[in-house]
């Protein structure tokens, strides 16, 4: 059953898609880079959480 916002719902899991294909084309972009020219150092979930465990 659809209640009125399916149309709403499904245009805005679309702009949600488009989206992400867009943040993935830029990432592409970015690591097509010559080496070096992108810094990838703190980017990674949980980096600084293994630093102060070790250093606790």
């Amino acid at each position: 059953m659809t209640y009125g916002n399916g149309v709403r719902d499904d245009t805005q899991q679309l702009r949600d898609i488009q989206d992400l294909i867009a943040k993935l084309e830029d990432v592409n972009r970015k690591l097509a880079l010559p080496g070096g020219a992108v810094s990838m150092s703190g980017t990674v979930p949980g980096d600084g959480v293994q630093a102060d465990a070790s250093g606790a």
